[in-house]
C-alpha cells in the first residue's frame, strides 16, 4: 500500500517536470510601420521614427526582446511627426509550429507625440501562437491599456533614442499530456482504491 502511495508521488512529479520543461521558442519580429521623416525648417534638423526587428531563440520561460523603437532627431519640432499613427507589431513563430509552415501573430498599437514626448499604447497585453504566450512587460497602463514611453534622440541626430519592447514567452501544457497525466493518476487512484478494499476484505474474513 505505502509503496503504491509513493509510486503515485512519483510518478505526478514526474510528469509535472515533464510538462513544465523548458522548450526552445524561435521567433522573428517586424512592423508595417511607415512613417515619412520630417524637417524642422527653421533647423533643418530631421525627426525619424523607426522599428528595428529581432530575429531571436530562446528557452521558455523566459523575457525577451520583440524588436526596438528607435528615435532620431528632435522631437516636437512643430510637425507633429506622430500624431495617432496606426501600426501592428509581428510575431512570426518558426518553432514550435503547427504541421508545416509559420505562425503569424500581431499585435495593433498607436504611436502618438505631444509637446515634448512620444509614447506608443498597443491594445492588448499578450497574444497567443500556437502553445506559446508572448505577454508585454514593463508597461504602464494607460486607459487601460499597456502603453510606453519612447525615449527620445538626446543629441539631435547623433544620439538615437531606443526602446526595447519585451515579452515574457512561456508555453502552454499539450491538452495531450495533461489527458495523459490526468488517466495515469486516475488509474493509480483507482488501483489504491482497490488495493485497499482487498485488504479490508482479507482482514475481515
Amino acid at each position: 500500500m505505502k509503496r503504491i502511495a509513493l509510486l503515485t508521488v512519483l510518478l505526478l512529479i514526474g510528469s509535472l517536470g515533464t510538462i513544465a520543461k523548458a522548450d526552445t521558442v524561435v521567433y522573428s519580429t517586424g512592423t508595417d510601420l511607415t512613417i515619412a521623416p520630417t524637417t524642422d525648417t527653421s533647423f533643418f534638423l530631421s525627426t525619424n521614427l523607426a522599428f528595428v526587428g529581432i530575429a531571436n531563440s530562446v528557452d521558455e520561460p523566459t523575457n525577451a526582446s520583440l524588436g526596438s523603437f528607435v528615435i532620431t532627431g528632435p522631437l516636437a519640432n512643430g510637425k507633429s511627426t506622430f500624431t495617432d499613427v496606426n501600426f501592428t507589431l509581428d510575431i512570426f513563430q518558426l518553432i514550435p509550429s503547427i504541421g508545416t509552415g509559420d505562425l503569424l501573430g500581431s499585435i495593433s498599437g498607436v504611436i502618438k507625440e505631444d509637446s515634448s514626448t512620444a509614447s506608443v499604447t498597443f491594445d492588448e497585453t499578450s497574444i497567443q501562437i500556437g502553445s506559446v504566450i508572448y505577454t508585454l512587460t514593463g508597461y504602464t497602463l494607460v486607459g487601460g491599456l499597456p502603453s510606453y514611453t519612447l525615449n527620445a534622440d538626446s543629441n539631435d541626430g547623433v544620439d538615437p533614442g531606443t526602446t526595447s519592447i519585451n515579452a515574457e514567452i512561456t508555453e502552454t501544457p499539450e491538452p495531450g499530456s495533461l489527458l495523459l497525466l490526468g488517466s495515469g493518476l486516475l488509474s493509480l487512484a483507482m488501483l489504491v482504491f482497490w488495493k485497499g478494499k482487498a485488504s479490508r476484505l482479507v482482514l475481515h474474513s
